[in-house]
């Protein structure tokens, strides 16, 4: 969700001058609907058995609720701005056509991508992971807040 509300964030208010985005994607309906990971895939098995409902539907009705909150939507405020996005390559939560349509939207950030699944690479972010990310973002807010 941090990839989310920041995407929101920076669309809203143009003083906030560079971005990073972490381990997330331009569609939440989509994100919710077709994630493979441990978290979403009980609650889409739940809605198919209470409500038959398949993923393309889930989807569906999940996108004419969420659209508004669409990250793919807010970035086309962002343009222009310096901005990084830091993905998972096996990431099993963000689908990758989500992982595409937010860069595609943001239109040339620049990106590091992780060799790992999503909750994986959280892991960097922490003393185990000697927090590499964390100096990453900060080098790249260094380079773009000059």
């Amino acid at each position: 969700s941090g990839a989310i509300v920041a995407t929101i964030a920076m669309g809203k208010d143009s003083r906030i001058r560079s971005g990073a985005f972490i381990l997330g994607g331009g569609d939440i309906a989509e994100i919710i609907a077709y994630s493979d990971s441990y978290f979403t895939s009980p609650l889409q098995r739940r809605v198919a058995l209470k409500l038959g409902f398949t993923k393309d539907a889930l989807y569906r009705v999940l996108s004419a609720i969420l659209n508004h909150l669409n990250p793919k939507l807010w970035a086309l405020q962002i343009r222009g701005r310096p901005t990084l996005i830091m993905e998972a390559e096996l990431d099993d939560f963000i689908p990758r056509n989500s992982k595409v349509s937010l860069r595609e939207a943001l239109n040339n950030p620049k990106v590091i991508t992780y060799p790992f699944k999503h909750k994986t690479t959280f892991i960097l972010f922490t003393p185990v992971g000697l927090h590499i990310p964390c100096w990453q973002i900060r080098n790249f807010f260094q380079k773009t807040l000059r």
